[in-house]
């Protein structure tokens, strides 16, 4: 017998879970099936991933570089929150994604790869006031905040920084998958934001943004790469993932 595909409710139908399993079926399917005429050439494909702000610069400089390695590589880079590139990795649409590291993965079948590490830093407007102070954790909560959407990692140090302040700090979510984007926003607003720099990446600041002199405790990020856990690679993917790790150990 058949099971049920959908439930009828008064919004409209709801798919149950024989309809979410074929759904994933297909989109798997559908992966092979777009990967076939790349299949039959030698470069392949390989579609990664890429969180909010940290790593998605090292994407692009691997990608560049297997421009000369990998000629007939075809290279597709898919900008995405944590929740959308897991369930696109789940269905094979992507290989792996590339950003913050969750420590622990929430999902039990990705496998987590560490690669550098970044640290939560907060930025304003060169010219903002807050960085005349003063810059006690009090006198921080006063300020308008623009802080990434509940769940993320910078979301959580936020709250957890701010804890035992009252009231706690006023706060705008905003979420982009540009890190250029992120830091624009802030150029042109008096928010004050709470993002994941590397040392090269502080010091190569674009103009008119600065960061708070605040020294933050335990304030280092895990950037890497995640990947179905006990599932090999393509040799486009493994390509790319070598890649990778020899651009980060370029940088030092």
């Amino acid at each position: 017998m058949t099971p049920p595909l959908f439930q009828r409710r008064r919004a409209g139908l709801e798919p149950l879970p024989a309809a979410h399993r074929i759904a994933a079926t297909w989109a798997a399917i559908a992966a092979d099936l777009a990967d076939l005429p790349q299949g039959l050439e030698p470069g392949g494909r390989v579609a990664v991933g890429m969180l909010p702000f940290s790593g998605q610069a090292l994407v692009i400089e691997t990608f560049a570089a297997l421009t000369q390695t990998h000629p007939g590589l075809q290279l597709v880079a898919i900008p995405g929150s944590y929740a959308t590139l897991g369930q696109s990795l789940l269905r094979g649409e992507i290989d792996l994604f590339v950003g913050t590291l969750r420590r622990p993965s929430p999902q039990p079948a990705f496998a987590e790869e560490a690669l550098y590490s970044e640290a939560f830093t907060m930025i304003a407007r060169a010219d903002h006031p807050c960085h005349a102070g003063p810059l006690e954790r009090a006198a921080l909560a006063r300020l308008k905040w623009s802080v990434a959407p509940h769940g993320t990692p910078v979301r959580r140090y936020f709250e957890a920084y701010f804890a035992q302040i009252s009231p706690p700090p006023a706060t705008q979510s905003c979420e982009f998958f540009s890190f250029a984007n992120a830091e624009q926003m802030i150029l042109h607003s008096d928010s004050v934001a709470l993002l994941c720099y590397s040392p090269e990446a502080l010091r190569a600041l674009p103009p008119g943004l600065r960061a708070l002199d605040v020294a933050l405790p335990e304030a280092e990020v895990p950037i890497g790469v995640t990947t179905l856990a006990g599932q090999p690679l393509s040799p486009a993917a493994a390509a790319f993932l070598e890649g990778l790790r020899a651009r980060v150990a370029a940088r030092g």
